[in-house]
């Protein structure tokens, strides 16, 4: 034989080896794929039947976005350890899978208590929750969560919603459960001290909302009692997007589970009132003052207390568990005061100044 014959065969043989070789991989790694898609349907077939069913009369969104209900696992379909998996949506069809309840397996026929928090979900202050889904899900035995590939019920949150009304003057916002949206900027003009109307907003009712939308109110002529918010005695008040300027800015006395976000407060007391405030908290409990900016103001950007003694000697009971984060305080007489620190709590914040808020950290300084 000669040597170009005997080159040749020896080729064809490695080209042969390198064939059952390529064929060998190939066939590994579609036996791997092949048996996890096995385990995979296997361990799906395990959740075939099962449910859960969200409880409509416990839906309930907190004030901060938290939501809290309950589901009923239905009494057919699997005999294994089933959990639930919530997905919330927003109206812009963005979604969050939370994954809290993968060590609490449900029982038949049993009920449990959600609740979901703001940050466990993902939306926060701004967004609008249009759909929560619940889905049943097991482990596979990869260790790997599974789940239907439909929901099992669907809660249509815009039923959290509430009534919108639109407003373009100052007044009493007084309906329960209403956001109120502003639509223009106010010049709102104090003629006299004696003025009828102190303040520019005066919330009287309780769950009510009251957004900015980014408008200005700017205070012409105001004193040390004109302030562009007030709330006494409530709950569950939100007062977000405003831009203030030359108000004592927000007055919230015995007030609890509000919120104040968003805002920016600037030269409260232009008329160089030594007691002019940006945020103003008198008693009350579970407050929060988020993501605000307070500048140059006369006196403290944020006030918070059991009495003061610049209007009406006010005195009331001191707050409890505030908690002030994110904000930027800077140029004030003072940024921070708090008379009585109780439970006083917070972190993000930027400033210099603090008397009295021993729990408050703070980021950076202003400058």
């Amino acid at each position: 034989m000669n040597k170009r014959g005997l080159s040749d065969i020896v080729t064809t043989v490695i080209i042969v080896l390198l064939a059952l070789v390529a064929i060998a991989l190939i066939w590994v790694f579609l036996r791997n794929v092949l048996f996890r898609a096995g385990e995979d349907i296997e361990e799906e077939t395990r959740l075939f039947g099962t449910s859960f069913s969200i409880i409509d009369n416990t839906m309930r969104l907190r004030w901060n976005n938290d939501v809290l209900f309950f589901v009923e696992r239905d009494p057919v379909g699997s005999s294994a350890a089933v959990f639930p998996v919530f997905v919330f949506e927003d109206e812009k069809d963005n979604r969050m899978a939370v994954y809290k309840y993968n060590n609490t397996p449900v029982n038949e026929l049993e009920r449990v208590k959600i609740d979901i928090k703001n940050k466990e979900h993902g939306f926060g202050y701004e967004e609008s929750l249009k759909r929560i889904l619940v889905y049943p899900a097991t482990f596979n035995k990869a260790g790997e969560v599974i789940t239907t590939r439909d929901p099992s019920d669907v809660y249509d949150a815009s039923t959290f919603q509430k009534q919108v009304v639109y407003i373009d003057k100052c007044g009493t916002l007084d309906k329960e459960n209403t956001e109120y949206r502003l639509t223009k900027d106010i010049d709102f003009i104090v003629l006299n001290s004696s003025d009828s109307q102190p303040q520019c907003f005066h919330i009287s009712a309780d769950d009510v909302t009251l957004d900015g939308r980014g408008h200005t109110i700017n205070c012409l002529g105001c004193g040390i009692t004109n302030g562009a918010v007030f709330s006494q005695g409530l709950k569950y008040a939100i007062i977000r997007n405003f831009d203030i300027r030359g108000f004592f800015g927000f007055w919230i006395q015995e007030t609890n589970k509000s919120l104040i976000f968003n805002n920016t407060i600037n030269n409260s007391g232009n008329d160089g009132y030594a007691g002019a405030i940006g945020v103003l908290l008198l008693g009350g409990s579970d407050n929060r003052i988020e993501n605000n900016k307070l500048l140059e103001s006369w006196g403290v950007g944020i006030y918070i207390g059991a009495s003061t003694s610049f209007v009406n000697s006010t005195t009331v009971n001191n707050p409890e568990n505030s908690v002030i984060s994110n904000n930027f305080v800077c140029g004030n007489g003072g940024d921070l005061f708090c008379s009585n620190d109780i439970n006083t709590i917070g972190s993000g914040n930027i400033f210099d100044t603090n008397q009295g808020c021993v729990n408050l950290n703070r980021t950076r300084g202003c400058s």
